[in-house]
């Protein structure tokens, strides 16, 4: 019983130091990014308009955030708080410009760019996208779906599914 004692102490000395070793490391980048983004945004005139919905946004993304794991989840939430201000002149823009004309005509670096997150985060739809993109040039320029270009980075579709 006595040896039982000395392993569950000697456990216990070690696992306790882990923990506290833990609780010390540095937060995750997103959090410093969630953090510097709630400063700038309550500089804002839209943050005291929007004061109360922002802080229920706020508390809601903050608990969300603590277990992300990945940059494009984190770039989502950030989106999200913006979106809470209801102010269309604050916007938030990622720096990652994907793959450039350069690397596209490059076999190799198109390769690459295909298994990386930024790549493979997006949806993939299991239709022709030939004929998804005829029927979405067809729909009237004030419906939601329909296709999106930000030039020289991105082609969007957006289509009702049942």
């Amino acid at each position: 019983m006595e040896k039982l004692k000395k392993l569950t102490f000697s456990f216990l000395f070690f696992i306790i130091p882990i923990t506290v070793l833990n609780a010390q490391a540095e937060d995750c980048s997103c959090k410093k990014d969630f953090e510097f983004l709630n400063q700038k945004i309550q500089q804002t005139p839209s943050y005291k308009v929007n004061k109360v919905v922002y802080e229920l946004e706020y508390t809601r993304i903050k608990k969300n955030i603590l277990n992300l794991n990945s940059g494009y989840e984190c770039f989502l939430q950030l989106n999200k708080l913006m979106l809470s201000l209801n102010d269309r002149h604050c916007n938030l823009y990622g720096i990652n410009t994907g793959l450039d004309e350069e690397s596209k005509k490059d076999l190799a670096k198109f390769e690459t760019f295909k298994t990386s997150e930024l790549f493979t985060v997006y949806p993939r739809p299991k239709i022709n996208l030939d004929s998804l993109r005829t029927t979405l040039k067809q729909k009237p320029i004030t419906s939601i779906e329909g296709i999106y270009y930000r030039k020289g980075y991105m082609t969007l579709g957006v289509y009702k599914t049942a």
